[in-house]
C-alpha cells in the first residue's frame, strides 16, 4: 500500500491489535514473523510520525530485532522471506531511527549493534549485509550521542585475531566505520572504557586521554597488555578505516618521545606498519609529515629495541612505496654500522626479504655493496644475515643472469665474487660463506635437473669471478686434497673405532681417531664444539652414514649420486645427531666433490669449442675489473684482460679451461671415465699449422684454428694427467699413438709436452719414445726457435718420466743446452731504459729465454729421476754448481754480463724453484741445506714476482711436507717485505699450519727451527751491530715470536736462544759474534714478550741437542765460559731496543711516487715510479703446479710420517714438477725488496760494468 493513498485513521484498530501481547508473544514463529512485517508496514505508512508511545516503540523494536536474530539464519530457515522483508523495510524506510528518540535509546542501539554483529555470518547474502549496514549507519547518523559500548562493539570486530579481511562481521564493521567516519571522529568523546578495549576505545574517544596514559600509566603487566591491544587496534583500523585515526597519529608521534621504552617501541612499530601500508602509506607520510620525520629519528634512539623495531618496520615501506625508499635507504645504510649487532643483522634481513623486482629496480647497487661489507662483520649473526641476503638475491636473479640480462648482471653479478673472496679471509667467515654458497650460489641440482645444466650454472657463476674469487671456487671444489683425504681417513678411523668397541690395537686406533678429529676440528670455526660433534659421530657408528659420506667424496661419483647421498646423509644426521648437524654439514661441504666432479667434464670440454681468437667487447664483465689490483700475477692479468674483452660464450670457455686445467693438476681421477673420449678427441683433431703458438700474438689464427688448438691442448693435458696417475689408461691404438708422436714433433711447446708425457707412461714407451727422442736430438742443431722450445718441452718430460730413454741421448742434449742455449747471452733490448721493471711477459722475452728456462728444468728433472742411481751425486754436482752460480750472480753465469734484467729475474726464479724441487729428495736435501742462506735470500729478491712466486712454491711444498722442516725459516724472512701481500701470505701459512699441526709436528717444524732461524740471521748480508741493523734483526725475531710463541713454548724458545752461545758456527768463526748477538737479542725480545703477556718464564726442563750441520762445539771449556760471560749487546744497544718484543708491527707497503722531471728516483716500483700496471699475456701455463693464489686447507698432510713423505718423493720425482718460471701468476710494477744501500750500489755498479 502506498502511503499517500492510505487513510491512517482506518488503521487504528489494527494498530492496537498488532501490539497485543498475545501476538507479540505468540508461540508460533510464523505468526510473529507476519506480525513483525505488519508492524514494519504500519511504521512505513505512518512515517514520519509513529502511531505508538515511546514504551510501545521500545517493545516493537525489541520485538523486531528479536525476530531477526532468531529467524534470519539463512535462505533455508523457515519464514526467511518475512524476516528478509522486515530487514529490508527497516533499511529502506529508515524507521529504525525512531529508536534514537526513545528514553532508553543508548541501551537499545547498543543491543541492536550487538545483535547484528552476532547475527551476521559468512554465508549470508550480500544484500542482507548491505541492509544491516544501512540500518547501523542510520542509527549512528541520527543518534544524539554514541554510547561507548556501541563503539566497543564495533572495534571488537577489528580486535578478533581470528578475523580476516573477508569475514562478514569485519566487513560490516569496516563498511559502517567508513560511512560514518566523520561522525565517529566527532562524537566519540563520550565513550567510556570497557574491559578488553580499555585503551583502544579511549584512544579513539578522547585524544587527551591518550596523552594522559602516555605520561601517567602504571607499569603493571595488565596495563601494558591494554596498551599493546590499543596499538594493535590502531594498526587494524589503519588498514581498513584510516579516517578514524585523524586524532590518533599526532598522539603516536608524541609517544615516540616518551621515556618509557615499551611505549616508544610500540609507537615505532605501529607507525612503521602504518607508513608501510600499501593503500595509504604514502598519503599518511605526507599528511603527517612531522610524524614521519619523528619516526625516522628513531634510528638514533638510545634503546636497541626501538632502533630494531624501526629497522624491522622498513621492510613494507621498501616493498610498497618507491617514493619513500630514498630516505629509508639512507637510514638503513647508517644502521648497517650500528653498534648493536642485532640492528645490523636486522638491516640485512630486511633486504633479504624483498622480492626480485624491488631489489632490481628500487635498491641501489651501492646499498647492496654496503650490505656486502657486513659479510666481514665481527659478529657471526650479522655475517650470516649479510651472506644470506646476498645469496638469496642472487638466486632470485639467477634466471635473468643466465639470460644475460645486462641490468641484472650489473646489479647482482658481482655477488658470487664477493662471497668467494670473503671465504678466503678467515676460518669463521669461510664457514659462513660456504653455507650460503652451497645453499644459494651453487646448490646441488634438484630432481629432474640434468648434470649438463648444473655445470652450465657453475660456469655462469664463475664467469663474473675475479681471479681471487675463482681461486677460492677451485679451492672449494676439494679437488686439490691429496688422496685419501683427511676426511676419508676420518671415516676409516671411525670404522676401525667401531663405536668404541675395539678388539685389537685399541690405543693406536683411538689415538689415530683423536689425531684426525683434532686436525679437522681446527679447520672449523668452533674447534671444541666440532671435536665434540665428530666424536659423537664416531660413537654413533652408523654404517649407512659412512657409506653415504664415502660416496660424496669419491672421485668416481657422479653429480646425481653426490646430490642424493648428501641429502640422505644430512637427513639421517638430523634424525640421529641433531646437535651435530651444523658441524657435519660443514664437514660434508669441506669434503664432498659436489662443485666439480666427473659429471662436469663433458660439459666443460664442450664449452671449450666456443672460444674464438679475436674477442669482442663484453660490457657485462667490465664491472669485475674495477677492483683489479696491480699486485696480481701475470696469469691473473692475462686472463682478466681476456675476460674483460671477450663475449659471454668466450668467457665461459676460458672458465671451463681453467677448471679443467685445475682438475688435471690436482685430481686427474675424475677424467678416468672419460679417457676414451679424450683419446678420440686427440686422434681425430685436425692437423695444426706449423710454426705457430696458440699464445703468439704476432701470428693471426682464425677462430676455428685457435679454438681447435685450445681444445686439443686441454684434452691432451687432461688425458696426460689421467695417464700419469694410472698408466693403464694410456691409449694403445696405433692411430692415437701415431698422432701423439706427430704432436710431440710439432712446434707447440705445450701440446708437445703433453704428448711426451702420455707417451712416457704408455705401455710401448720404450720403442716409441726412443724413436722420438733420437729424432728430436738429431734435429736440435737445425731446429727453429719455436721448434727448439717445443723439443725442449719434450726432453723435460722424458728426463723426468722416462729417464732411461732420455739418457740414451742425454750427452747430446745436455751439450747442446749448455753451449747453445744457456751460455748464449740475452742482451737487454735497445728500447728498454735503465731502471725499468725487472719482470716482463715471457712472450716478449723471446724463444731463447723460454729455452733457457726449459734447459734448467731438464737438468733438474734429470737429477730427480736418477736420485736413486749410484751416479746421482756425480750427475747432480754440475747442476747444483750451475744453480748456485745463477743465484749468486742474480740470474746470469757471468757477474759482469749485461743480460736483460727481466730475463735474469726469470732465470734466478727458475733456479730457486729447481733447488726447492731437488730438496724434496733426501740425497739432494743435504746439498741444498748446506747453502740454505743463499737460497733463502730469494724471498728477499729485488723483484716482487720472484719473491712472491718463490714464497708460494715454498709454502705449498712445506704444507704438503715435501720439504725438510728447516725450510720453514725462510718464510720468516718476509718480516721486512714492503708488500703486504707477501707478508700476509707468509703469516697465513705459518699460523694456519702451526695451529692445525699436532704437538709433535709443531715442535719439529716450527719451534725447534728457532735456533736455525737465529743462525740464518747471523749469516744474513744485512746483519749489522749498529742501532739500525739491530732493529732490523729484531724485527725478524719479533715476527717469529709474534706468530709462534705462547705461554706453553716460551721457555723452550728462550732455552734455544741461550743455547746459541754454547756453540760456534760450523762454517766459519767470523759468524760467531753475529750468532751470539742474535742469541742475546732473541733472549731480550722473549723476555719482553713474556713480560708484556704476563707469561711465566721458567727454566726449560728438557735437554736439547743442537743441529750439528750448522754448529760445532767450543774448542775448550775456557772458551765456552768466556763466551757465556761476555755481553755482546751493549747497554746502549739494549736501550735502542726499547719497546721491542711487546707488539710487533709489520712495515707499511711503499707507495708509488711520482719522479721529478728529468730525474729518476727509486720507488716502490723498481725505479718505474708511477708506472701503470701492465696486463701480461703468457705463452705457457703450468700443468703441474697450481696457481699460488690458492692455499690448500687439507689437513691430511700432517697425518703422513716422514718415511711416507720420503718414499713418495723418491718414487715419483716428477709428480710435482714446476714448469717454466712463467707458469706462476705474475704481477708487474710491484715494489722491490732491497737490502741495504751498500749492496744495492754494488749491484748497480756490476750491472753497468763492461763485459
Amino acid at each position: 500500500m502506498d502511503q499517500e493513498r492510505v487513510d491512517t485513521k482506518s488503521l487504528m484498530a489494527v494498530r492496537k491489535e498488532l501490539i497485543h501481547t498475545s501476538l507479540l508473544h505468540h508461540k508460533d514463529k510464523g505468526v510473529k514473523a507476519y506480525v513483525a512485517c505488519c508492524l514494519a508496514d504500519l511504521l512505513r505508512l505512518y512515517a514520519p510520525d509513529a502511531p505508538y508511545t515511546a514504551d510501545e516503540l521500545r517493545d516493537i523494536f525489541q520485538f523486531f530485532f528479536k525476530q531477526l536474530t532468531s529467524g534470519l539464519k539463512g535462505p533455508d530457515a523457515p519464514y526467511y522471506s518475512q524476516y528478509f522483508y522486515l530487514l529490508e523495510s527497516l533499511s529502506t524506510i529508515k524507521s529504525v531511527v525512531l529508536v534514537c528518540d526513545l528514553p532508553s535509546a543508548d541501551e537499545l542501539i547498543t543491543e541492536i549493534f550487538r545483535d547484528f554483529f552476532d547475527l551476521i555470518s559468512q554465508n549470508m547474502a550480500k544484500n542482507v549485509e548491505m541492509f544491516m549496514s544501512d540500518i547501523l549507519v542510520a542509527l549512528i547518523d541520527e543518534a544524539q550521542t554514541l554510547p561507548s559500548e556501541l563503539l566497543n562493539t564495533i572495534l571488537a570486530q577489528f580486535m578478533q585475531k581470528s578475523n580476516r579481511q573477508d569475514t562478514a562481521a569485519l566487513r560490516l564493521a569496516v563498511d559502517v566505520c567508513n560511512r560514518t567516519a566523520e561522525r565517529l571522529q566527532r562524537n566519540v568523546s563520550q565513550v567510556s572504557s570497557s574491559k578488553g578495549l580499555y585503551d583502544a576505545a579511549l584512544i579513539l574517544a578522547y585524544p587527551k586521554y591518550f596523552t594522559d596514559i602516555i605520561l601517567q600509566h602504571d607499569e603493571d603487566d595488565d596495563e601494558i597488555d591494554h596498551i599493546r591491544s590499543a596499538h594493535d587496534l590502531i594498526i587494524s583500523l589503519n588498514k581498513s578505516c584510516p579516517a578514524l585515526l585523524l586524532n590518533v597519529v599526532p598522539q603516536l608521534e608524541e609517544e615516540l618521545k616518551v621515556d618509557r621504552l615499551q611505549l616508544r617501541t610500540l609507537a615505532t612499530q605501529v607507525l612503521g606498519e602504518m607508513f608501510g601500508e600499501l593503500k595509504n602509506g604514502v598519503e599518511l607520510s605526507r599528511k603527517y609529515h612531522a610524524a614521519w620525520q619523528a619516526w625516522l629519528t628513531r634510528k638514533n634512539d638510545k634503546a636497541v629495541a626501538v632502533r630494531l623495531a624501526m629497522v624491522e618496520a622498513t621492510k613494507s615501506i621498501i616493498i610498497n612505496h618507491a617514493e619513500m625508499r630514498n630516505e629509508i635507504e639512507e637510514v638503513l645504510r647508517l644502521k648497517l654500522y650500528d653498534p648493536e649487532e642485532k640492528v645490523r643483522a636486522a638491516v640485512c634481513k630486511v633486504y633479504s626479504q624483498v622480492d626480485f623486482e624491488t631489489a632490481l629496480h628500487h635498491i641501489s647497487a651501492d646499498q647492496l655493496k654496503e650490505i656486502a661489507s657486513r659479510c666481514m662483520d665481527k659478529k657471526r649473526s650479522v655475517r650470516q644475515e649479510a651472506f644470506a641476503c646476498l645469496g638469496r638475491l642472487y638466486r632470485l636473479a639467477f634466471t635473468e643472469i643466465e639470460s644475460n640480462d645486462a641490468l641484472t648482471i650489473e646489479q647482482f653479478g658481482w655477488i658470487p665474487d664477493l662471497i668467494f673472496q670473503s671465504a678466503s679471509m678467515s676460518p669463521e667467515v669461510k664457514n659462513d660463506a660456504f653455507g650460503v654458497i652451497y645453499r644459494y650460489i651453487l646448490p646441488l641440482p634438484s630432481k629432474g635437473e640434468d648434470e649438463a645444466t648444473w655445470t652450465e650454472q657453475l660456469l655462469i657463476v664463475a664467469k663474473d669471478l675475479e681471479e681471487r674469487g675463482m681461486a677460492m671456487l677451485l679451492s672449494m671444489s676439494n679437488l686439490k686434497s691429496s688422496r685419501p683425504t683427511i676426511y676419508e681417513k676420518f671415516v676409516e678411523c671411525c670404522i676401525s673405532n667401531n663405536g668404541g668397541i675395539i678388539d685389537e690395537n685399541e690405543e693406536e686406533i683411538a689415538r689415530a681417531l683423536s689425531k684426525v678429529i683434532q686436525i679437522i676440528s681446527s679447520m672449523l670455526p668452533d674447534p671444541s664444539k666440532a671435536a665434540e660433534d665428530l666424536n659423537s659421530f664416531a660413537k654413533a657408528n652408523e654404517s649407512r652414514l659412512y657409506k653415504l659420506f664415502k660416496t660424496c667424496v669419491d672421485t668416481q661419483s657422479d653429480l646425481k649420486s653426490i646430490a642424493k647421498s648428501s641429502s640422505e646423509f644430512l637427513r639421517r644426521v638430523e634424525q640421529t645427531l641433531p646437535n651435530a648437524l651444523d658441524t657435519l654439514t660443514s664437514l660434508l661441504q669441506h669434503a664432498s666433490l659436489s662443485i666439480i666432479n666427473q659429471s662436469s667434464v663433458p660439459t666443460l670440454i664442450k664449452r671449450l669449442q666456443q672460444k674464438s681468437s679475436r674477442p669482442t667487447p663484453n660490457p657485462e664483465y667490465s664491472h669485475s675489473q674495477t677492483q683489479q689490483s696491480h699486485r696480481n700475477q701475470s696469469q691473473s692479468q692475462t686472463q682478466a684482460s681476456e675476460l674483460q674483452s671477450n663475449s659471454t660464450a668466450q668467457i665461459l670457455a676460458i672458465r671451463a679451461k681453467s677448471i679443467l686445467v685445475y682438475a688435471a693438476k690436482n685430481c686427474p681421477a675424475i677424467f678416468k671415465p672419460h679417457v676414451v673420449e679424450l683419446a678420440r678427441a686427440i686422434s681425430s683433431a685436425a692437423t695444426l699449422p706449423n710454426g705457430v703458438d696458440d699464445d703468439d700474438d704476432d701470428v693471426i689464427m682464425d677462430e676455428g684454428e685457435r679454438a681447435k688448438t685450445t681444445y686439443l691442448e686441454v684434452c691432451m693435458q687432461c688425458l696426460a694427467a689421467a695417464v700419469r696417475m694410472d698408466p693403464e689408461l694410456a691409449p694403445t691404438d696405433k692411430r692415437t699413438v701415431d698422432r701423439l708422436v706427430k704432436l710431440g714433433e710439432g712446434d707447440y711447446p705445450r701440446i708437445a709436452k703433453f704428448a711426451a708425457r702420455i707417451l712416457a707412461h704408455s705401455k710401448n714407451r720404450l720403442d716409441v719414445c726412443s724413436a722420438l727422442m733420437e729424432k728430436l736430438a738429431l734435429g736440435l742443431p737445425n731446429a727453429t726457435e719455436d721448434r727448439l722450445v717445443a723439443n725442449l718441452a719434450v726432453f723435460a718430460q722424458f728426463a723426468g718420466s722416462a729417464p732411461q730413454i732420455f739418457e740414451e741421448k742425454s750427452e747430446v742434449v745436455i751439450d747442446h743446452l749448455v753451449k747453445t742455449v744457456l751460455m748464449t747471452p740475452s742482451p737487454k733490448p735497445k728500447m728498454q731504459e735503465d731502471g725499468e721493471d725487472e719482470w716482463g711477459d715471457l712472450d716478449q722475452l723471446g724463444a731463447l729465454t723460454k729455452a733457457k728456462l726449459l734447459s734448467i728444468k731438464i737438468c733438474a728433472n734429470r737429477c730427480l729421476s736418477n736420485a736413486s742411481a749410484p751416479t746421482a751425486i756425480d750427475m747432480s754436482t754440475p747442476v747444483f754448481r750451475m744453480l748456485w752460480n745463477l743465484l749468486e750472480n742474480s740470474g746470469s753465469f757471468d757477474p759482469h754480463a749485461l743480460d736483460d734484467p727481466q730475463v735474469k729475474s726469470r732465470i734466478r726464479l727458475q733456479a730457486a724453484l729447481s733447488l726447492l724441487k731437488l730438496s724434496q729428495v733426501s740425497i739432494y736435501c743435504k746439498i741444498v741445506t748446506a747453502h740454505l742462506p743463499l737460497l733463502a735470500l730469494t724471498v728477499q729478491d729485488t723483484c716482487f714476482n720472484v719473491r712472491h712466486t718463490f714464497l708460494c712454491k715454498l709454502t705449498q711444498h712445506l704444507a704438503l711436507r715435501k720439504l725438510d722442516p728447516r725450510f720453514n725459516v725462510i718464510a720468516f724472512l718476509t718480516a721486512h717485505d714492503p708488500e703486504k701481500e707477501i707478508r700476509d701470505r707468509a703469516r697465513s701459512y705459518i699460523t694456519t699450519y702451526f695451529q692445525r699441526s699436532t704437538p709433535d709436528v709443531r715442535l719439529s717444524n716450527f719451534e725447534m727451527i728457532f735456533i736455525r732461524f737465529l743462525h740464518l740471521l747471523a749469516h744474513h748480508p744485512d746483519f749489522s751491530t749498529d742501532a739500525e741493523g739491530l732493529l732490523d734483526m729484531a724485527k725478524y725475531v719479533e715476527f717469529y715470536v709474534d706468530v709462534i710463541s705462547s705461554s706453553d713454548n716460551i721457555s723452550l724458545l728462550y732455552h734455544l736462544a741461550m743455547k746459541a752461545k754454547s756453540v760456534r758456527d760450523a762454517e766459519s768463526d767470523k759468524y760467531n759474534e753475529n750468532l751470539y748477538v742474535m742469541s742475546e737479542l732473541a733472549q731480550h725480545i722473549l723476555k719482553a714478550r713474556a713480560k708484556a703477556q704476563s707469561w711465566n718464564l721458567p727454566s726449560y726442563p728438557g735437554k736439547i741437542k743442537l743441529p750439528i750441520d750448522i754448529f760445532k762445539p767450543h774448542p775448550n771449556q775456557e772458551t765456552a765460559n768466556k763466551v757465556f760471560r761476555t755481553a755482546y749487546l751493549s747497554e746502549e744497544a739494549l736501550s735502542s731496543l726499547e719497546g721491542i718484543g711487546k707488539a710487533w708491527k709489520s712495515p707499511k707497503s711503499k707507495q708509488p711516487q711520482r719522479p721529478p722531471a728529468k730525474r729518476k728516483q727509486p720507488s716502490a716500483r723498481n725505479g718505474q715510479a708511477g708506472a701503470k700496471s701492465k696486463r701480461r699475456k703468457k705463452i705457457n701455463s703450468s700443468d703441474e703446479e697450481e696457481s699460488p693464489a690458492t692455499d690448500s686447507d687439507d689437513g691430511d698432510v700432517f697425518m703422513k710420517s716422514d718415511n711416507e713423505v720420503k718414499t713418495e718423493n723418491a718414487t715419483h720425482p716428477e709428480t710435482d714438477e714446476s714448469d717454466i718460471a712463467s707458469d706462476e701468476p705474475e704481477a708487474v710494477g710491484r715494489g722491490a725488496r732491497t737490502r741495504n744501500a751498500k749492496i744495492r750500489r754494488k749491484r748497480a755498479a756490476k750491472s753497468k760494468a763492461p763485459s
